[in-house]
C-alpha cells in the first residue's frame, strides 16, 4: 500500500478571510503528485524526497516547519499525510505563506481543518524551528468554520533581527534607523539631515541598493525628502540629482 502526498507549487488565494467560508481547490493539474512506501514515518521524511528539480526547496522547508507550528499551537498531533500544501514566497525576504488542510482532534473531538500561516526564516540550520518565527496562524476548521487565531513574534525578532528603531549619532547629529535588511537602508530624524551626515551615513551603509531618509512622522514610502543610490542622491522633494560624496548636482 502507498501513501499520495500532494503538494503544490502555485500560488494562491486559499482563505479569504477568517469569517468566509474556508475554500479548498480541487488538485490543480500541475500539481506534483508523489507516492512514497508506507515505512515513512513523517512529513519531513516524505517531502525530503522529492526532487529539487520539481518542488521549491525554501518553500518545502516553510511548509514542514509551518506544520510544527500548527501543532505546538494546538498542543494536539495533527494529520498531514495525504494532503496538499501550497504557498509562496512573499515580497519580504525568507518569508512564506504556507496553507494545508488536516485532520486533529481538538477540543475533544475529531475534525478537518485548514491552517494559513507566514513563517519568517533568520537562518542558521533549517530544520530548527528556533531559527523560525511566525506572524499570524489562523486555522478553521472546514465543517463549522469557526477559526482560532494565534499570534507569533515574528515581528519582534524581525525588528531585533534589523535593528528596527535603533538610535544613532554622527557628528551630534541624531537619527534613527526605521528599516534594515541589508540592502535597503530607511532612516529618520527630526528634521531633514545636514548634506555630511547623508553623505556618512550612505558610507557608512556602503553596498545598499537604497537608503531612504525621512523625517519623524513621514516615514512611509514616498515620502522620504532624500534617496541614496550607491553613489547617486536624489533629491526627492527638488527632483534634483547629486554625487553624494561631492554633492555636485548631475
Amino acid at each position: 500500500m502507498k501513501k499520495l502526498v500532494v503538494i503544490s507549487v502555485v500560488s494562491f488565494a486559499f482563505i479569504t478571510s477568517c469569517t468566509h467560508k474556508a475554500k479548498i481547490s480541487e488538485v490543480p493539474e500541475d500539481m506534483v503528485i508523489v507516492t512514497m512506501d508506507d515505512n515513512t514515518e513523517s512529513s519531513a521524511a516524505i517531502v525530503s524526497n522529492i526532487p529539487d528539480e520539481e518542488i521549491d526547496d525554501e518553500l518545502r522547508r516553510a511548509s514542514i516547519i509551518a506544520q510544527d507550528f500548527v501543532e505546538k499551537a494546538l498542543g494536539v498531533d495533527c494529520d498531514f499525510e495525504s494532503l496538499n500544501y501550497q504557498g509562496e514566497e512573499t515580497l519580504i525576504d525568507d518569508r512564506y505563506k504556507v496553507l494545508q488542510k488536516f485532520t486533529a482532534k481538538v477540543d475533544g473531538q475529531e475534525g478537518e481543518f485548514v491552517y494559513r500561516i507566514y513563517v519568517q526564516y533568520f537562518g542558521g540550520e533549517w530544520n530548527d524551528i528556533n531559527n523560525w518565527a511566525y506572524g499570524t496562524l489562523e486555522i478553521e476548521n472546514t465543517q463549522t468554520h469557526s477559526t482560532k487565531v494565534f499570534k507569533g513574534d515574528m515581528k519582534e525578532r524581525e525588528e531585533a533581527r534589523n535593528q528596527v528603531n535603533q538610535n544613532y549619532e554622527i557628528d551630534g547629529v541624531a537619527y534613527k534607523v526605521l528599516y534594515d535588511n541589508g540592502d535597503i537602508l530607511q532612516v529618520s530624524s527630526k528634521k531633514e539631515l545636514p548634506r555630511n551626515v547623508i553623505t556618512k551615513i550612505s558610507q557608512k551603509y556602503s553596498g545598499y541598493s537604497s537608503i531612504f531618509f525621512h523625517v519623524d512622522g513621514k516615514t512611509n514610502r514616498g515620502e522620504e525628502y532624500m534617496n541614496v543610490m550607491e553613489e547617486l542622491a536624489i533629491d526627492m522633494k527638488n527632483d534634483k540629482m547629486y554625487d553624494v560624496r561631492t554633492w555636485r548636482q548631475l
